[in-house]
């Protein structure tokens, strides 16, 4: 009977186990499935159609797995409610989705807002199986850093044959297409790095993510060539949030994990000086390109970009004004714009703070930056009694939130939303 019970547990551990190192390898893939064959005209499918992603057959098997098991497979024991810190961690994301179920009865469309409300849910579900679950957080790296790979090698791939590469599941569009992430340079239109993620932008901020998280990883001297590739790939997508904050942030992370763990000096300082090399190469040989990207004033079409951004904020502001308390509904910016008449993109605000006062009410905002910001707060307290994981996490973390503030995918797409919650379970389950 005990063997019975030992084979069992094991096999739904081994079972967790590939599920998990599965989505981690798939993470970064926005490849989606819209369900409603006639979503509203000028809206791009992802944003208003209920969908099927890549990812849902890991998120739900693990989800499943683990609801069924739950009496048999043991919680981490930091996962009380007695534990004060972990009450802190929790609260600011469980009251996002609490507040996003109260906006569905004053949402614009009632079926968006609670489809959206699902997958939060599903994203709440995957944060607390991630948090609360004894996984390896280094075999779980080191699926994610291999996807990552990939996806930097595919991104070259286009960058480099200024197209895409006709791979199933990609989302890259032609240079041709008005709406491509493209750039002229020598008379010639070239691609930006799409992956097979939804934008450059947001192939950016993954590999920008997996820089700060593949620091941690550099005792095996084989990663270093891996983040080589993974930097090239963040600089062949062009995106200026990812980038900078990368350039910003990844010194004084550095800084951080050597002083934690000095025996990582000379491999740091080994990547970081073979990746500044690299990188400098790169803006040398495509300066032109950079130096428009830096400018948002370079180009009509920066200009427009910056423009519509602004007309975005200022339609998200209104829509606080009007709704300040429980907002337009989880998920219906979009279609707040669609009604609104004006001529701007019909996606969500590059901001989510704002995003979210828009959608659930003025405390969502609040939340996310509390979601932001108590892990860093937590570290800055508490470092030196903290594992090397904890400064890895918190960094990649934080240099997400920066990015937040810039665009909407880490949390108004869901590959970018499974992204923060991945980073958010781990991070907080080394705080904790």
């Amino acid at each position: 009977m005990i063997i019975r019970i030992c084979k069992k547990s094991l096999r739904t551990e081994h079972l967790i186990s590939l599920s998990t190192y599965g989505l981690m390898l798939v993470l970064p893939i926005s490849f989606y499935l819209p369900l409603n064959p006639l979503p509203e005209a000028g809206i791009i499918p992802i944003f208003i159609s209920p969908t099927l992603y890549i990812t849902d057959f890991f998120v739900l098997i693990l989800l499943l797995i683990r609801l069924v098991s739950w009496r048999g497979f043991q919680p981490d024991e930091k996962c009380s409610f007695s534990n004060r810190l972990f009450i802190q961690c929790i609260s600011p994301i469980v009251f996002i989705v609490l507040l996003g179920l109260v906006s569905i009865a004053s949402a614009t469309s009632t079926v968006m807002a609670m489809y959206t409300v699902l997958r939060w849910l599903i994203a709440l579900g995957l944060y607390l199986t991630l948090l609360c679950t004894p996984l390896s957080t280094k075999k779980m790296l080191l699926f994610f850093l291999i996807g990552l790979g990939i996806q930097a090698v595919v991104g070259l791939g286009q960058f480099l044959m200024r197209s895409p590469l006709g791979i199933p599941g990609e989302l890259a569009l032609p240079v041709n297409i008005s709406a491509s992430a493209s750039f002229s340079y020598n008379g010639l239109r070239w691609l930006r790095a799409y992956g097979l993620t939804f934008h450059p932008n947001v192939l950016g901020g993954f590999l920008g993510v997996g820089l700060f998280l593949g620091l941690a990883m550099l005792s095996r001297r084989w990663f270093t060539p891996l983040l080589w590739l993974i930097g090239i790939g963040m600089l062949t997508t062009l995106s200026r949030s990812a980038g900078i904050f990368c350039v910003l942030l990844l010194p004084v992370a550095a800084g951080w994990l050597i002083r934690k763990e000095p025996a990582l000096r000379r491999q740091v300082f080994i990547t970081l000086s073979g990746a500044l090399g690299v990188g400098i190469i790169i803006i040398i040989a495509l300066w032109g390109v950079f130096l428009r990207r830096a400018n948002p004033l370079s180009t009509n079409a920066e200009i427009t970009s910056l423009s519509g951004r602004g007309e975005l904020i200022r339609l998200a502001l209104k829509a606080i004004a009007d709704n300040p308390v429980t907002g337009i509904g989880a998920g219906n910016f979009p279609l707040y714009i669609s009604r609104s008449g004006s001529p701007v993109q019909r996606h969500p605000v590059h901001n989510i703070p704002l995003l979210l006062a828009a959608e659930i009410g003025i405390l969502g905002g609040i939340l996310w930056y509390m979601l932001w910001l108590i892990p860093s707060l937590i570290l800055i307290k508490r470092w030196r009694s903290l594992s090397l994981w904890a400064i890895a996490f918190t960094a990649a973390w934080f240099f997400l939130g920066l990015v937040s503030l810039w665009d909407y995918y880490p949390w108004g797409l869901e590959n970018g939303r499974l992204l923060s919650v991945f980073l958010l379970a781990l991070c907080h389950k080394e705080l904790i």
